[in-house]
């Protein structure tokens, strides 16, 4: 239970951090978000860096994607670029209440459906490795999951795709979310 807790207040943390570097101009101190998924398949490994997501509560999930479809449609009409300072101050605000995600699941888009995705439709298991190299001892946390792939119109597909759109594009059409299920983490400092 130590090492779960220790995770999440990292990953929390590491976040915030980031969030907060980047209101500042800078674009560094994310590394809680893209940890390296490790899948198998036709005998071979195959690695790629995702962007993971927190996933809130289901009783509110529905709530914050109200929230951020109202604030997308007001920062369009503002003029998307110079609303970078109000997305990102709404995702600081979203990740200030640790106590409203669910501590067993996390997400990812899956944007190209190449290999991992090949991969995942045949082995619902994959790892996420997650490195932060200017943490406290070199933190290094391995997150064993099993995973499922969710489709529009399912709220952790609508979450994900809306976050991840308030700050890299405003495609929402892609092939799946995953969603990680949380089975087991591994302390891999050195």
């Amino acid at each position: 239970m130590k090492l779960i807790d220790e995770f999440w207040e990292w990953q929390f943390e590491k976040r915030l951090e980031g969030i907060n570097s980047m209101l500042k101009g800078d674009n560094s101190g994310y590394e809680a978000h893209l940890p390296i998924m490790g899948t198998y398949g036709k005998k071979k490994v195959n690695l790629a860096v995702k962007g993971a997501g927190l996933i809130p509560k289901e009783n509110l999930l529905m709530n914050y994607i109200r929230e951020s479809v109202l604030l997308i449609d007001k920062c369009k009409k503002e003029g998307w670029d110079k609303s970078g300072k109000k997305r990102l101050e709404f995702l600081l605000e979203v990740h200030s209440h640790p106590e409203n995600f669910q501590k067993n699941f996390m997400s990812s888009i899956e944007m190209y459906g190449t290999k991992t995705f090949t991969n995942v439709k045949k082995s619902k298991k994959c790892v996420l490795m997650f490195n932060d190299y200017n943490y406290k001892n070199l933190i290094s946390f391995q997150v064993d999951c099993n995973v499922k792939l969710v489709e529009f119109p399912d709220l952790v597909y609508k979450y994900a795709v809306l976050m991840h759109s308030m700050f890299h594009n405003l495609n929402q059409d892609y092939p799946c979310v995953y969603k990680f299920e949380l089975k087991n983490i591994l302390d891999k400092r050195p």
